[in-house]
C-alpha cells in the first residue's frame, strides 16, 4: 500500500517540477558568449586571417543542444541579426585569447543579436517546458496552405507530375516567368 501511494505521489510530483521549472534572462544572456569561438585561419604567404565562427557548448547548459545542434542557424542569426562584424573587433596581429575576449564582449552587448538569440532560445525552451522568467516571445506566424504555396510560388514551379504522385519541381530564376499560385485550382 506505501509503495502505491509514494509511486502515485511520484506520478503527481514529478511532471509539476518539470513544468514549472523556470530560467531567467540573465540565465540565456550568460550562455550567449559560450557559442562562438575565434579560430585562426591560414592565407597565403604565411597570413592569416581570425574569424568567428559557431562553437559547441558543454551539455550542462540550457541551451547546449539546441547550439550544437543548430550551428547554421546561430551563423545565420550572426550574420543577419546582429550589429557586430567579426573584422572590426579582430584586428591583424591580435592573439587569440584576446580576439574572443573582445569578441564575447561585443556579442554579449549587441542587444539586436541578443532580442532574436533570446526569441529562439525561449521557443526551443518552450518546447522542453521551461519557460523565460519575465519574457514573453512574440507569437509565432500561422501560416495557412495557401498562403504557404503562395510564397513558395514565387521560388518553386511545378513542372510535372508524375504517376505516382510526385511532383518534380523547377527553382525559378531571375528573368524566368514566375509562376502564379491558384489555390481553387485542380491538379
Amino acid at each position: 500500500m506505501n509503495r502505491w501511494l509514494g509511486c502515485l505521489v511520484l506520478a503527481i510530483i514529478y511532471p509539476t517540477r518539470v513544468l514549472s521549472q523556470q530560467s531567467t534572462v540573465s540565465d540565456i544572456e550568460k550562455q550567449i558568449p559560450h557559442t562562438f569561438k575565434i579560430v585562426e585561419f591560414p592565407l597565403d604567404q604565411g597570413k592569416s586571417q581570425l574569424m568567428a565562427i559557431g562553437d559547441t557548448i558543454a551539455s550542462t547548459y540550457s541551451l547546449a543542444k539546441l547550439i550544437n545542434n543548430h550551428t547554421a542557424y546561430e551563423s545565420y542569426v550572426v550574420a543577419n541579426y546582429s550589429s557586430v562584424k567579426s573584422s572590426h573587433k579582430l584586428t591583424p596581429g591580435m592573439a587569440l585569447r584576446e580576439a574572443n575576449e573582445a569578441y564575447h564582449q561585443a556579442i554579449a552587448n549587441d542587444k539586436v543579436f541578443n532580442r532574436h538569440f533570446l526569441t529562439m532560445a525561449a521557443y526551443y525552451l518552450q518546447a522542453q517546458g521551461i519557460t523565460i522568467k519575465h519574457f514573453e516571445p512574440p507569437a509565432k506566424p500561422v501560416l495557412t496552405m495557401p498562403a504557404l504555396m503562395q510564397i513558395a510560388s514565387r521560388f518553386f514551379e511545378r513542372v510535372e507530375t508524375a504517376p505516382n504522385g510526385r511532383i518534380i519541381w523547377h527553382l525559378n530564376q531571375p528573368g524566368i516567368a514566375q509562376s502564379n499560385y491558384d489555390p481553387t485550382a485542380q491538379n
